[in-house]
C-alpha cells in the first residue's frame, strides 16, 4: 500500500502530480508516464499539497478511467488505489511505463519536464516509435559502402582478430539482412555525417580567449573519437609520482579512469540523430565533457546519476566498446567516475539537460604550483609549469637525457614547438643543453 502522507510530503516532481479533481490535462501526464517512466497521480490533492478529498469517489473514478481508456492510445497499464486521509478519500493512479510507445493523447505524445507534461519534439517522437517497434535508430539500414580499417586495428589489438569480414560484422551487430546499419556507419572509417563530430580544446586560462590546442574530428570512426580524446588527455594532464614505502604511486590531475569513462559515456550514449559536435574542453582547474542528447527513453536522472541505465540508446555500440575492452563492465561508468574521486574533497559535477549531458571533472587536490629556484639559491614561488612542460619533465625523470626528436615523438609536436618547449624549460632551470649541432642533447637538472 502506498504511503500517501510520504507522497504528499515530497510535493510534485517529475514522477508525481497532484490534481484537486479530474481535468483533461491529466491525460497528458498519463501519456508522459506511459512513454518514459512509472509515475503517480494523486487526485484529491491541491497543487500546493493540501488534502481536499473526493466526495463521490465512484463517479470520479468512472470519469477518469473512461477518459484514460478512450483518450490515450494505445491503452496504458495503470492501477488505482483509494485511501482515507484526514477524514476524506484520495484516489491514487499509478501509471506504468509501457512498451508500445508512443502513448498519445489527441495524437500527441508527452514527456515530463520537472512538474509539467509537455509535447515531445519530432526526434523524441520518432525515438518512441522505434522503441515501440523494439528497435533503435542505430539499427536502421545504412545505404552505402563502408570500410573498417580502424575497427580492424582495434580488434587485432584487443581480440587478436586478424581481419574484418562480413561474418565478424554480423557477430558485432553491424551487418544484418544483407545491409549495414547506422551503427556500422558510426564505426566505419568514413561514412558519418560531417556535422556529427567532436571538438577537443585546451584553454590557457579561464577566460577562454587563448587556446593552447584545438582539434575537430568528424566524418570518421567514433573509435577515433575515443583514441584522439585519450591522446589529448595524455598530452595535457599532468602526473605526479609519490613514493610510499617501497611503492611508487602515480597521481593524475584528473583520474584517467574518470576521464575515460566520461568520454565513453559521451560517445556510446550520445544521440546520433542530432547533427551537432560533442565537446571536451580542458581548463586549468577542470575538464568539461558535453555530450549531445539527453537521457535515453526510459532512463531517469536518478538512475543515470546512480550509474544504472535502464535503457541503452545505442546497445550495438555499447556492446562493441565492451568487447574491445574500453568498457570494463556495463552500466558502471558513472559509479567509476565517482569512485575515482572518493578521497577528494572536490567532486565531479553532472548536469542532465533535455538535449545534452554535461560532466565536469575537477583537478584533484595536491597539484599545487611547481616551484623553481633562482641562481642565488633563494626560492622563487609560484612558477608553474604548463601541462606540456610538466609532461616533458616526467619524460626526463624516466629517461634522464633526451633529444629534440625524442620530445617531438613523445609530445606529437613539430620541430618548432619542441624547441620552444625545451627553451622554456632551460630558462626556468629544469633542464640544460649539452653538445652542438647534431649532437645536441638535453639533460634534467636535479633539484636539491
Amino acid at each position: 500500500m502506498i504511503n500517501i502522507k510520504a507522497c504528499i510530503s515530497e510535493g510534485e516532481h517529475k514522477t508525481q502530480e497532484f490534481k484537486a479533481q479530474y481535468s483533461k490535462t491529466m491525460l497528458k501526464t498519463v501519456s508522459a508516464f506511459a512513454n518514459y517512466h512509472d509515475g503517480r497521480i494523486l487526485v484529491g490533492i491541491s497543487d500546493q499539497g493540501n488534502v481536499i478529498g473526493i466526495k463521490n469517489v465512484s463517479e470520479e473514478r468512472l470519469k477518469i478511467e473512461n477518459a484514460i481508456n478512450d483518450g490515450v492510445r494505445p491503452k496504458p497499464f495503470y492501477e488505482v488505489e483509494v485511501t482515507n486521509l484526514e477524514g476524506v478519500k484520495v484516489i491514487v493512479y499509478t501509471i506504468y511505463k509501457g512498451d508500445r510507445t508512443p502513448y498519445t493523447y489527441n495524437q500527441k505524445a508527452y514527456e515530463r519536464m520537472d512538474t509539467s507534461s509537455v509535447e515531445v519534439d519530432r526526434e523524441r517522437y520518432d525515438e518512441l516509435v522505434l522503441l515501440g517497434r523494439n528497435s533503435n535508430y542505430e539499427e536502421l539500414e545504412y545505404m552505402g559502402e563502408l570500410e573498417f580499417k580502424i575497427l580492424g586495428d582495434a580488434l587485432k589489438s584487443s581480440l587478436e582478430i586478424s581481419s574484418v569480414d562480413i561474418n565478424i560484422l554480423k557477430s558485432l551487430g553491424l551487418y544484418r539482412n544483407k545491409s549495414y546499419n547506422n551503427a556500422a556507419s558510426w564505426i566505419a572509417d568514413k561514412g558519418q555525417d560531417e556535422s556529427i563530430g567532436l571538438h577537443l580544446i585546451c584553454y590557457k586560462d579561464q577566460s577562454m580567449t587563448e587556446i593552447i590546442d584545438r582539434k575537430s574530428i568528424s566524418k570518421t570512426s567514433i573509435l577515433k573519437h575515443f583514441n584522439e580524446s585519450m591522446n589529448f588527455y595524455d598530452r595535457y594532464i599532468r602526473q605526479k609520482d609519490l613514493i610510499k614505502g617501497e611503492r611508487r604511486i602515480t597521481y593524475e590531475e584528473v583520474p584517467r579512469v574518470a576521464f575515460r569513462e566520461a568520454v565513453i559515456n559521451a560517445i556510446v550514449h550520445r544521440d546520433y540523430r542530432k547533427k551537432a559536435f560533442s565537446r571536451i574542453e580542458f581548463f586549468p582547474d577542470r575538464i568539461e565533457i558535453l555530450s549531445v542528447g539527453g537521457l535515453p527513453v526510459g532512463t531517469t536522472e536518478e538512475e543515470y546519476l546512480r550509474g544504472r541505465f535502464s535503457n541503452l540508446r545505442n546497445p550495438i555500440v555499447a556492446d562493441l566498446f565492451f568487447r574491445l575492452g574500453y568498457i570494463e563492465k556495463m552500466g558502471t561508468g558513472i559509479r567509476r567516475i565517482k569512485q575515482s574521486y572518493r578521497d577528494s574533497e572536490i567532486k565531479p559535477v553532472f548536469h542532465v539537460m533535455k538535449n545534452s549531458i554535461h560532466i565536469t571533472l575537477p583537478i584533484m587536490e595536491g597539484f599545487v604550483d611547481v616551484r623553481s629556484e633562482t641562481d642565488n639559491g633563494s626560492r622563487q614561488e609560484d612558477i608553474r609549469l604548463s601541462h606540456e612542460e610538466e609532461r616533458i619533465i616526467n619524460f626526463f625523470a624516466a629517461e634522464g637525457i633526451m633529444t629534440r626528436m625524442d620530445i617531438e615523438n613523445r609530445m606529437h609536436v613539430g620541430k618548432t614547438k619542441a624547441v620552444e618547449l625545451l627553451n622554456e624549460l632551460i630558462e626556468k632551470g629544469y633542464i640544460k643543453k649539452t653538445g652542438k649541432g647534431r649532437r645536441v642533447k638535453y639533460e634534467r637538472i636535479e633539484k636539491e
